[in-house]
């Protein structure tokens, strides 16, 4: 899911009329959790109305931003995002860093957040890593060596965010269990998160694909958000059958609805990715 891996294709035709309005219906649907919104090319607050607006219409609650570099760009934002009650979340993540079991640029990462977070403590929650090991050509020779150096980084970088007051969410795609890593998975989820994100881009059987990362979450009391590619098919791999792009809000309200039918104890939330691929949405109903 990394922004170089899913860039955003210079055209997205329409949805149905109506297709993920949350404010509304969808917003009763999915009731009781969280929503999220991934945002990889993050505007400088000056020029970030269309985010706002985007955020209000569709009932966004959180938000998980690559945040500019300036320091000045920062505090615009945070501050611009707190006028719009949002929670913001430090959005980050290079496949590099699972090679390196003690996690440096990860707590640097999470040291760069944990600043802004004594500024900006009501709105700059936590930090978000998408870390996809599986990227790197290490991955084919031994994956499971990756697998534990990426597990003991994400460990370390746990440990230093509950220590700055930081919630830490990790992304994982939906088939770790099913690719020979359930015990690196299980780690990840019960000692290297608060939630757990699962890239489910697959919509057949989206409840049995998350059933051991559910399993898990709620065995360790950790919450688990379920993220909807919204990104149109034909590049980077995304296939048909990998994104709700063209669908409409019905298919994603009913596939929110058979997972919280599915797993009814388990704390679910939502996030769709990302802010571009759903702002180009937007403009073409």
């Amino acid at each position: 899911m990394r922004k170089k891996a899913w860039l955003i294709l210079p055209v997205l035709l329409c949805l149905s009329a109506g297709a993920l309005l949350w404010h509304q219906e969808a917003r009763q649907e999915m009731a009781g959790g969280r929503k999220g919104l991934f945002c990889w090319d993050t505007p400088e607050a000056k020029s970030a109305q269309w985010l706002w607006a985007l955020t209000r219409r569709c009932g966004v609650d959180e938000l998980y931003a690559a945040f500019p570099r300036e320091a000045e760009e920062q505090e615009a934002f945070l501050l611009a995002a707190q006028a719009e009650g949002l929670k913001v979340y430090w959005l980050t993540g290079d496949p590099s860093w699972a090679a390196d079991p003690e996690g440096n640029e990860m707590l640097r990462q999470a040291e760069w957040a944990g600043t802004l977070r004594t500024a900006h403590p009501e709105t700059l929650r936590g930090i978000v890593f998408d870390v996809e090991p599986y990227l790197l050509d290490e991955w084919d020779g031994d994956a499971d060596a990756l697998m534990r150096s990426f597990a003991s980084a994400a460990q370390c970088a746990y440990e230093r965010a509950r220590q700055l007051g930081l919630e830490m969410i990790l992304c994982v795609p939906y088939y770790y269990d099913t690719s020979g890593h359930a015990g690196a998975l299980e780690t990840l989820i019960s000692s290297a998160c608060d939630r757990v994100a699962v890239m489910n881009y697959y919509r057949e059987d989206e409840a049995g694909h998350i059933e051991t990362e559910a399993a898990c979450a709620q065995a360790h009391g950790k919450g688990l958000i379920h993220i909807y590619e919204l990104q149109p098919p034909g590049e980077h791999g995304l296939q048909a059958i990998n994104t709700y792009y063209g669908l409409g809000a019905d298919a994603l309200r009913q596939s929110f609805r058979a997972l919280r039918q599915a797993y009814p104890q388990l704390a679910l939330d939502v996030a769709l990715h990302d802010a571009e691929a759903l702002a180009e949405v937007m403009d073409d109903e």
